[in-house]
Order: C-alpha cells, then structure tokens, then sequence
C-alpha cells in the first residue's frame, strides 16, 4: 500500500469512522 493510503488509514482510524476500520 503506499504511503498515503496508510496514513490516511490512521487518521481515519482515530477519527470517527469504523467504516473504514473494516479489513477489506
């Protein structure tokens, strides 16, 4: 995954947004 994405990935995770927690 690039780098972007993983960042974005945690930043959504700690924001309020479960849906984008979910493994796909």
């Amino acid at each position: 995954m690039a780098p972007v994405v993983n960042a974005a990935a945690i930043f959504l995770d700690k924001g309020t947004s479960p849906t984008w927690s979910s493994p796909t």
